[in-house]
């Protein structure tokens, strides 16, 4: 198994449940699956492979989910990707394969079922990065802040629940003057070369990472500045957003459950695409964490707002 091209990034997590992006590589046209093994970090032998095919139309990417975790647990996973030479394979049948899993050993830490914890997060946005004929201008410039972020994490008492991204993870428009990136393949190169630099990739592969858009996800001023013509970059642009940017965060079937931490109920709304015309999405991919509903939601329970 190889190492992914991007990620993992640990995405929605909760007490018993976890997302894991992660990318391969297209092999011409033979079959290619991801795969991540885990176990708890006091134990020794690693659970049976969790398996996903990868294909094109997600650009060789997706979401690993693993179920059944203990809440206020750390886990230790392995996460790579392969070409069975059998193009008769399935996610089924690569189960009982004699895989050589990558070296990297990643850890990520379920949530806590006790609401009294305290709990620490990190927010942020603008994260600029850019790309010139497709090559990233001094990228080591822009990551280093993710490794000062990570040591602050390392020390950081009470630990830190989750990452949040508020906006401008990618800047989509840093060339519109010259050089301006509208097509799928050209936004999709900037979310793996920006996702991809090391220390940044480090952070999401062990912190909880959420994630809403802002205005260069598209073009600056958005939609201020949207054109008769823009639509075709809009298209692509949310496409490529809502595959690398909101595919990791809790899945439509989690909206109507209560997802709080602690004492806490984030709701990350795109206050962006939808802006002139009063728009603004109550429910899904657009938004990172929802309301609770549950009984006891409510009651007591603070609910801080995340906009894009």
């Amino acid at each position: 198994m190889l190492k992914p091209t991007v990620g993992p990034i640990i995405g929605h997590t909760t007490t018993n449940h976890a997302r894991i992006f992660l990318r391969g590589l297209k092999q011409n046209n033979a079959l290619v699956f991801a795969g991540i093994r885990y176990r708890r970090s006091s134990e020794v032998r690693w659970s049976k492979g969790v398996f996903a095919q990868l294909t094109s139309a997600r650009d060789m990417s997706d979401v690993i989910l693993l179920n059944d975790l203990d809440a206020g647990t750390e886990y230790e996973y392995q996460a790579g990707w392969f070409s069975p030479m059998s193009p008769m394979h399935s996610v089924e049948t690569i189960q009982e394969l004699p895989l050589q899993w990558p070296r990297d050993v990643y850890r990520f830490t379920t949530q806590s079922r006790d609401n009294s914890a305290p709990r620490a997060y990190v927010v942020g946005s603008c994260r600029y990065l850019r790309m010139t004929a497709g090559i990233p201008s001094l990228p080591q410039l822009g990551d280093r802040i993710f490794a000062s972020i990570m040591n602050l994490i390392q020390r950081a008492e009470p630990p830190v629940s989750a990452l949040l991204m508020t906006g401008d993870q990618v800047y989509i428009d840093d060339l519109n003057i010259i050089a301006p990136d509208r097509d799928y393949q050209q936004i999709l190169k900037k979310y793996r070369t920006a996702f991809s630099q090391p220390h940044i990739g480090k952070l999401m592969s062990s912190v909880p990472t959420y994630m809403i858009l802002d205005d260069h996800e598209i073009e600056d001023n958005w939609p201020t500045n949207k054109h008769q013509n823009d639509d075709f970059l809009y298209n692509n642009a949310i496409a490529a957003y809502e595959l690398y940017q909101a595919s990791h965060s809790p899945a439509h079937a989690f909206l109507r459950t209560d997802q709080s931490t602690g004492v806490w109920t984030v709701i990350g709304i795109n206050s962006r695409t939808g802006r002139l015309n009063g728009l603004l999405p109550t429910a899904g991919p657009d938004a990172i964490w929802q309301p609770a509903t549950g009984a006891s939601s409510t009651k007591n329970r603070k609910r801080p707002c995340v906009a894009g």
